[in-house]
């Protein structure tokens, strides 16, 4: 019956699947013309923080010009919730209500493969955008006294942890304890997640372990009922998930807690399997988007990990160790080798729970992020039997005075992660990037983990020790298929990907052969696009190593991201063989491969022109295979433009270079460049435009974009399609990462 029900609810979270792919375009459409406007908006504050608030039951007025273009007298009802940017918003009430005034924007979209989608991850949690330059219309008398009291509670002891710990500990511990994730040190952050142990910071079901458990055996032992210790138990729980924010991970440690508990109270057996399936799916039929949230799918399947992997892998038992036997004289020494193989029995049970965790949460951490630290087990290993004691000693020195020595003790816990994190990094092969896997990896490797567990269930009912064994070998030979299956990525492909950088460029280069070249990266409208395109990019395609960077001239735009990705490429464990700043390389230089050839075309040594006439430029080969002739070409401009353009095409005439495949379009579309003369010269099949979305220069020009047409192009810009890559197959195959409408 259990299972039956278990069986159900994941019934119910199909059933939610479906709902995503029937939800009506109607709402979102309505939203998107919504954004850019300026709207009066109502509804209740649920949340707040230093610069921003939060509200729910969302209303907005008939203020904004598309309602009046609608002709609708009728107000706008959201059924998301929507996130305020208002510097004080601490003097506001929590379950206040209020009208406000300002400008609507959504959420950005991710344009670029491996970028990360703030609207997909806000939507997740049900935040439809965000008003900026808010200004409080009207705020109601009413409000929840209980939520401004766990809030003014929750300041407090963040106060006290600051008081108790250094600023760098003080994050760590706020992060921990109150799920105040704002406050974590970046750094210390980006350290735990290179080594898998990130996990550590979010409240989760050690925390309802120590707390929960720990208080209902408690009261169970002081004498308390069974229903009273229970509900005490659970009333508490809730307080403290209503305090640190009711994340995702907690919500599902609470929820399985309290139908733990309700079994206690009911009289009956506990199934971890089925109040799991009871939790998400009830947390996925009251927002289905959590299908697509890294943090519900690893919590859940972590517990699957540990509820289903991990006693197929060990066929439910785990045999005594006696390392240590006990031969001894003396009781003494007899006690000493009970204690050596409790000690080896706990860590070898501990492992095999984090390699079922790892297994399981395999797909989905190479989905979301790329990569697996290949340690993090072994560090998890010796870092989460001090969390325990970490989080008593934190909690005790929170909540008591007097008690803050122990915080001492918390300091010395946490350097130490720190320094092993730093040890594991120095290891060899401390990260697998193997890309994101696709979707039909995914589901085969989820077949031969489910092929696993059933073998572990035949392993159950096998009495002669020669099968079993047998079944043991199958069972590591499928893990390890399954593990290099879900890894397989060809890298060796003949393609060239012209990523969205706003105002800038950005082209990386692949060859059959196995090279990958980057040519410029910079913007001069997005942030940081080094560290939050380039990177996530090519870690999603699962590179480690540039052959070559070249950066066509000094403007920001085009070298800003190199500089960036040269800071922290040894950490992220990219291997960069070489950057070719601008002037280190002249015309006629070339980089060949087996199956790959980079011409420099432009500037020559004498040449002395301004900077974009200056910028270097590239004509790039592709073979589709070795041995075989047939080749993708590709003609990367810069800026160049002016006399630089001239000698370009001169170039161009004495090579013999013309009627090639791929054009870079030069300076980002402007009319000032890209020539009749030089069009008819190279003619490109296909072009591209690299420019920020509604940009200040008007980029690209229509004139320049009239002279591609002219000649026979097919033009794309990243502004319309994201990033733009163009593989040889057949014959040439273009992809845009935004659907062409």
């Amino acid at each position: 019956m259990k299972r039956t029900l278990f069986c159900v609810c994941l019934c119910l979270i199909l059933v939610a699947c479906l709902r995503l792919f029937m939800d009506e375009d109607a709402p979102r459409q309505k939203k998107e013309a919504l954004s850019g406007k300026t709207l009066m908006v109502s509804g209740r504050i649920y949340q707040k923080e230093k610069d921003k608030f939060y509200l729910t039951s969302v209303i907005v007025h008939e203020n904004a010009a598309i309602l009046q273009q609608e002709n609708s007298k009728q107000a706008i009802e959201f059924k998301e919730n929507l996130m305020c940017e208002y510097e004080g918003s601490e003097r506001l009430k929590l379950g206040s209500n209020v009208t406000v005034l300002g400008d609507f924007t959504l959420f950005s979209k991710a344009t670029n493969p491996g970028e990360f989608d703030s609207r997909a991850y806000y939507a997740s949690i049900k935040i439809a955008g965000c008003i900026k330059q808010t200004e409080i219309l009207a705020e109601g008398e009413r409000y929840s006294e209980a939520a401004e009291i766990l809030y003014r509670m929750k300041q407090y002891w963040k106060e006290r942890l600051y008081q108790i710990f250094p600023q760098k500990e003080a994050s760590v511990m706020c992060t921990m304890l109150l799920g105040e994730k704002g406050e974590t040190n970046l750094e210390l952050k980006a350290l735990y997640k290179r080594n898998g142990i990130v996990h550590i910071l979010s409240i989760s079901g050690l925390h309802i372990t120590i707390i929960g458990i720990s208080l209902y055996q408690l009261l169970r032992k002081s004498g308390v009922p069974t229903c009273v210790a229970a509900v005490i138990g659970g009333s508490i729980l809730l307080l403290y998930g209503a305090l640190t924010g009711m994340s995702i991970s907690a919500t599902r440690a609470i929820g399985m807690y309290l139908l733990k508990m309700l079994s206690h109270i009911c009289g009956r057996t506990y199934d971890m399997l089925t109040a799991l399936g009871i939790m998400g799916a009830v947390m996925v039929l009251q927002n289905p988007e959590y299908l697509y949230h890294a943090g519900f799918l690893l919590s859940f399947c972590a517990v699957l990990g540990i509820g289903v992997l991990y006693p197929a892998l060990t066929a439910g038992e785990i045999k005594k160790s006696r390392v240590f036997q006990r031969k001894y004289h003396g009781r003494f020494m007899n006690i000493v080798a009970s204690l050596m193989n409790h000690v080896v029995n706990v860590t070898w049970q501990s492992f095999l729970s984090g390699v079922s965790v790892t297994l399981t949460t395999l797909p989905v951490m190479l989905w979301f992020y790329y990569e697996v630290p290949v340690y993090s087990m072994l560090l998890n290993l010796l870092t989460l039997p001090f969390m325990g004691m970490v989080l008593c000693f934190g909690l005790v020195a929170m909540l008591l005075p007097g008690f803050g020595i122990l915080g001492t003790v918390d300091c010395f816990v946490l350097a130490g992660y720190e320094r092993l994190c730093k040890v594991f990094e120095g290891f060899p092969l401390h990260t697998w990037n193997p890309g994101q896997p696709k979707a039909w990896q995914v589901v085969v490797y989820y077949v031969i983990w489910i092929m696993i567990v059933c073998l572990g269930n035949i392993r159950k009912k096998r009495k002669a020790k020669d099968r079993v064994r047998y079944i043991q070998v199958l069972q590591i030979a499928l893990l390890t298929t399954a593990v290099i299956f879900v890894g397989i990525r060809d890298l060796r492909t003949c393609e060239v990907t012209f990523l969205d950088v706003g105002q800038g460029d950005c082209i990386c280069v692949q060859s059959v052969s196995g090279e990958t070249y980057l040519f410029d990266c910079g913007s001069s409208s997005r942030d940081e696009v080094g560290r939050y395109v380039l990177l996530p990019f090519l870690k999603y395609s699962g590179i480690r190593k540039l052959d070559g960077v070249f950066v066509s001239h000094d403007d920001s735009d085009h070298k800003n991201g190199v500089e960036e990705l040269l800071t922290f490429a040894e950490q992220e464990g990219i291997e960069i063989e070489r950057v070719y700043w601008p002037g280190e390389m002249s015309a006629g230089v070339q980089i060949e491969s087996e199956t790959s050839s980079v011409l420099c075309l432009h500037p020559s040594k004498d040449f002395e022109g301004e900077d974009n006439a200056s910028s270097q430029c590239f004509y790039v080969e592709l073979l589709k295979d070795r041995g075989r002739e047939e080749k993708l070409t590709l003609l990367l401009t810069g800026d160049v433009d002016g006399e630089g353009e001239e000698m370009l095409t001169d170039k161009l005439r004495h090579y013999g270079i013309g009627g090639s495949a791929v054009l870079k379009v030069a300076h980002h579309g402007s009319k000032y460049a890209t020539s009749e003369r030089f069009l008819r010269q190279y003619k490109p099949q296909v072009s591209v435009v690299s420019c920020g979305r509604y940009n200040s220069y008007g980029h690209p020009h229509k004139e320049t974009l009239k002279r591609l047409q002219e000649n026979g192009s097919i033009i794309f810009t990243t502004p319309e399609c994201g990033a733009v890559t163009i593989s040889l197959g057949k014959e040439i195959e273009v992809r845009t990462f935004r659907p062409l409408r």
